[in-house]
């Protein structure tokens, strides 16, 4: 039977910046910055919720660490955090344009430019798009692809309640280059005709004929003529 003194070491000090043992055994870690608990198994990568004995709760149902070794965590953690660590879904989040927490997933992400959007889903991206900006009309990739950026993100919580926050990749920007993004932005630089938010633009600038025009006669919408 394994010496359980080994991996359940004494009452940590409260400024005790050390890695703990016990985490660092069961592939825990906490961020004492934003009061979180971080499960970094590699299909996890996300924070759990510490109360009662969910921790232990966790490391059963999703990974199956047996008993022996999950004994006494609950009152590790409530003996050596006693500044207490918070719910992912109550931690505060950090600022957007941050690099990235080397123990949480990232995702490759969307973001829309005209609101604080972020999301996983390309097609999340364009419901939102086709409700917000395209008057409901399908939001193609011509239509769109000057509202949205490729971003990367990352988030405490895992399942629906994920609040996010954009990270930078290996360049220290938070926009990930996309080869057809790219091909896409050179071939907008001299579009044939008018899109469908150069009218969106226009409605919102009482100084531009073009709202007046297209207001007034809406063939003219149609036929993209001004």
């Amino acid at each position: 039977m394994r010496n359980r003194s080994l991996i359940r070491p004494a009452t940590r000090a409260e400024d005790d910046s050390s890695p703990d043992q016990v985490f660092t055994y069961l592939q825990l870690s906490a961020d004492l910055e934003y009061h979180v608990l971080i499960c970094r198994r590699i299909e996890c990568r996300h924070a759990i919720s510490p109360h009662g004995a969910q921790v232990t709760a966790h490391l059963w149902n999703k990974h199956s660490v047996p008993l022996a070794d999950r004994l006494g965590l609950t009152e590790h953690i409530r003996d050596n955090y006693p500044q207490g660590l918070r719910k992912p879904t109550d931690a505060a989040l950090p600022p957007c344009g941050s690099k990235p927490h080397p123990d949480l997933q990232t995702y490759n992400s969307f973001s829309y430019r005209k609101c604080v959007f972020f999301t996983t889903s390309f097609h999340e991206l364009t419901r939102h798009l086709s409700h917000n900006n395209l008057h409901g009309e399908t939001a193609t990739r011509p239509r769109i692809s000057l509202l949205y950026d490729d971003v990367y993100l990352q988030s405490w919580a895992g399942g629906p309640d994920r609040r996010y926050w954009t990270v930078t990749g290996a360049d220290g920007s938070t926009v990930r280059p996309v080869p057809d993004r790219i091909a896409e932005s050179h071939s907008l630089q001299t579009p044939r005709r008018p899109i469908i938010s150069d009218y969106d633009t226009a409605r919102k600038d009482p100084n531009d004929r073009r709202a007046a025009i297209s207001q007034s006669k809406p063939w003219l919408d149609r036929t993209g003529w001004l």
